[in-house]
């Protein structure tokens, strides 16, 4: 099963460069220890995991491939938590993930919640970010790390993982999935 638009964090156990989609699927494919593989259109580079995440997280220029034989139905052992009234559901493993490389690496200046001010005036918001500018060019700002007329920010570089995390937490306290935001025209390329 291929997935388009779409990363599997976590469990890789070899990385190749310099590959086509075709060899990377294939490479899994003939792995008895490859159950799933992500692949970045982007850079050319695969990705093959032992086992898929449970939750995939978008990011635009990726696609993920499950072994089908891999999925496993999972037994339950304890009956769900029941929530009470007026309590709020637990985020997704990819919110709370991106809320947490966010506190790490941006807390300090930015603010990161839905409507809080930033600790450092003259920083915006990172909701306010993440609704001015095209997802693509959010997505390849924090891959590569973001660029900022103030000469004290770091660039933090995050792997597709970690990005796709972070928009995920980002548009839950927007309320704008990122899978639906739009993207910029690139010249010579047809938009998705």
């Amino acid at each position: 099963m291929i997935l388009s638009q779409a990363d599997s964090p976590g469990n890789d156990y070899s990385r190749i460069d310099h590959f086509s989609f075709e060899d990377c699927r294939s490479s899994c494919e003939a792995d008895d220890g490859c159950n799933a593989f992500t692949y970045n259109h982007a850079r050319g580079v695969c990705f093959l995991k032992r086992a898929a995440n449970q939750w995939t997280t978008f990011f635009a220029w990726a696609s993920t491939g499950i072994k089908l034989s891999s999925l496993k139905p999972q037994e339950k052992t304890t009956a769900p938590a029941e929530q009470g009234e007026g309590t709020t559901p637990p985020a997704s493993a990819a919110e709370s993930e991106g809320k947490a490389i966010l506190e790490k690496n941006c807390g300090r200046c930015h603010s990161l919640e839905a409507s809080s001010e930033s600790p450092l005036p003259q920083a915006p918001p990172l909701r306010e970010v993440y609704l001015k500018y095209p997802i693509d060019q959010l997505e390849e700002g924090f891959a590569e790390g973001m660029g900022s007329k103030h000469r004290d920010m770091p660039q933090i570089q995050f792997s597709p993982g970690q990005v796709g995390a972070i928009l995920n937490y980002l548009g839950s306290i927007t309320g704008v999935d990122p899978a639906t935001r739009t993207r910029a025209v690139i010249p010579g390329e047809t938009p998705p």
